[in-house]
């Protein structure tokens, strides 16, 4: 069989002192021989149990999380580390793949060679042969597995990133035919968006600020307007290039601190007022009723609960590795509800329960949501190192969505 191929993470310390000392010296990923990131190729499993399934990678996708991994943003104080039963093991990187069934286990129901399918991200009780599901699994939310860090994929195993990878049959889920590969590889991304906004929906009437507008933050503007409900959608752009995409997902106002100060232009457009004791300490005396950080930073995090309204609510979507300190004053000073969202699951919608990936695939179908535009850039696997450099320098490549295509090299 041809050897498969695959971007490997090996974070051992050697490796990761040379690319930490390579990225502090010339500002750049740290892709150099020797260093934490290189293309291997990968002896993968033979089908290891019943129940797993070889899958052909197609499309794959670069995310917020694989950029902090690359640009080695992450540190050993974060609670997500705290879980991992190990932090040295080398592994593939990518979790955003669509992909072909090449071969299937004796004991797989659900999926047959020659179909489509979206990777699930992230190690579940049934997954990892567990008699019952967790608390977390038996809910529909298998991010939080209470077990989820037993097992990790090792290399033999592959990944998003790799050309053909092998997982248990219920971390992949199949696609119609009238889901092209492009709308697929975003179904994961599109997911956590929708998450972050069943989270704390908001209702008619109601005006949001959306943080951020890379994939998630112009996600969750195109999953507000899917609910088809009147709101007023303002989003708070990073990047100048980003306006117009906020505004063709469905944003009403776009706002950017390229243009003045954030906490006025906000005052202005929810008329209300900026309270300040310097600086500083500044705060809208009313604010909006859900703000959604795509973001996740200290910074962020910190202006999202002072542009909430008094028993307003902020959503917490934007992943960061790196603890940092945030003022929460405001928690409690305006009753703000703050909401955390990881990733996706069974989500509460319209009086069912739906997963997340089923209820994206819906909407595109119905062109609910319409992906045109978010996919900016496609390189080939053995081009990733420019793949990787145009995902890291928006303000240069104006980046979006960056995937890998795994077709023939």
């Amino acid at each position: 069989m041809k050897p498969v191929r695959g971007i490997v993470f090996d974070p051992s310390f050697e490796r990761l002192l040379l690319g930490l000392m390579y990225r502090r010296c010339t500002g750049k990923l740290p892709f150099f021989a020797g260093g934490p990131f290189s293309l291997q190729e990968l002896d993968l499993k033979k089908m290891p149990e019943p129940s797993w399934v070889r899958v052909r990678c197609r499309l794959a996708g670069i995310c917020g999380t694989d950029l902090r991994a690359l640009r080695l943003a992450f540190s050993s104080r974060s609670a997500s580390v705290a879980a991992k039963r190990s932090v040295t093991r080398p592994v593939c990187m990518g979790h955003e793949a669509v992909g072909e069934v090449v071969e299937v286990g004796a004991n797989v129901r659900t999926l047959v060679p020659g179909q489509r399918v979206v990777l699930v991200p992230g190690g579940a009780c049934l997954g990892l042969g567990a008699p019952e599901p967790c608390e977390m699994c038996g809910k529909g939310l298998p991010l939080l597995c209470l077990k989820r860090d037993e097992f990790v994929p090792g290399l033999a195993f592959g990944a998003g990133w790799s050309e053909q990878f092998v997982r248990h049959e219920l971390e992949l889920f199949a696609l119609s035919d009238d889901i092209s590969d492009e709308q697929a590889v975003l179904i994961e991304p599109l997911a956590c968006a929708v998450h972050a906004v069943l989270r704390r929906p908001p209702v008619p009437n109601d005006t949001v600020v959306v943080i951020g507008c890379g994939t998630i933050g112009l996600g969750i503007i195109l999953a507000l307007k899917a609910l088809g409900m009147p709101i007023r959608i303002i989003a708070v752009a990073k990047h100048s290039y980003q306006l117009n995409h906020a505004r063709a997902m469905g944003a009403d106002l776009v706002l950017t601190s390229d243009r003045g100060d954030l906490y006025q232009q906000l005052a202005s457009a929810l008329g209300t007022e900026v309270r300040a004791r310097g600086k500083r300490n500044r705060l809208l005396r009313h604010g909006a009723a859900v703000i959604y950080d795509a973001v996740g930073s200290g910074a962020t995090l910190q202006d999202a609960l002072r542009w909430a309204r008094p028993r307003g609510s902020v959503v917490v979507e934007g992943v960061t590795a790196r603890p940092s300190p945030a003022d929460c004053t405001a928690i409690w000073f305006k009753e703000v509800d703050l909401v955390g969202s990881h990733g996706h699951g069974v989500e509460d919608y319209d009086g069912q329960k739906i997963h997340a990936f089923n209820l994206v695939m819906q909407w595109i179908r119905q062109r609910k949501i319409v992906i045109d535009g978010l996919i900016t850039h496609r390189h080939r696997l053995l081009d990733y190192k420019q793949a990787m450099r145009a995902a890291d320098a928006k303000t240069k490549s104006n980046a979006t969505k960056v995937l890998l295509d795994m077709g023939p090299s």
